[in-house]
């Protein structure tokens, strides 16, 4: 579904509750000014409406795809191998893509870029190192890659959301010791604000490959 059917099925629904409101708002509070009862309804219902769409069908999504350079298709997992002396993987391309699924996501997203949001995955309790060849630029002399999160690394967001590759980033992993265990890929969002902290947690981040296996 394309972004003007979800912004006429959020108009149609806050027509319809302000419909249904406002005659037991009327009712409820009788002393009230009938222009105060009529902002007040209309302002509940689309904060309501927001609110719901958000949650639900607009949630802004964000998928990412792992693959190595032999790869055809993105991986379900990220495998690797940690052998002596060096303990380094090959590098992983990972790539975000999204789409704007509405007026709300967009302008949601557009309030989180210029709050410094970030994309984050972390190998959750994985004993190794992310360390990052490049990635999407954004101008000529910085990138959108970081190593900033735990054992993970994050991707600043500064453009609207794409269907196909939008952004970025090759790393690979070091560790210490050799390791053959299971665990999980974690994916999330962060922003520089508080505010937009909390907001950021709307993004929804997902992969096919969520477990990180080290052979």
């Amino acid at each position: 579904m394309n972004e003007k059917y979800f912004n006429v099925l959020e108009t149609t629904a806050a027509i319809y509750f302000t419909y249904l409101l406002l005659p037991v708002v009327q009712r409820q509070f009788p002393d009230l000014p009938p222009w105060v009862a009529d902002a007040g309804t209309v302002v509940f219902v689309a904060l309501f409406v927001a609110a719901a769409s958000l949650l639900t069908y607009q949630r802004p999504t964000v998928h990412v795809a792992w693959k190595q350079q032999r790869d055809l298709v993105p991986a379900a997992d990220v495998r690797i191998e940690l052998r002596a002396p060096n303990y380094v993987s090959p590098p992983f391309e990972v790539a975000f893509s999204g789409r704007p699924k509405g007026f709300l996501t967009m302008l949601l997203m557009r309030y989180l870029r210029s709050r410094g949001l970030r994309l984050t995955v972390v190998p959750d309790g994985a004993p190794v190192r992310t360390q990052m060849v490049r990635s999407s630029p954004i101008d000529a002399n910085s990138f959108i890659g970081a190593v900033d999160v735990v054992n993970g690394f994050s991707v600043r967001v500064v453009t609207p959301a794409r269907d196909q590759t939008w952004m970025w980033a090759k790393v690979f992993f070091v560790g210490s010791t050799e390791v053959h265990d299971k665990f999980a890929l974690t994916y999330g969002a962060t922003a520089s604000t508080k505010p937009a902290q909390l907001l950021s947690k709307l993004v929804h981040v997902t992969s096919p490959a969520e477990d990180f296996i080290i052979n």
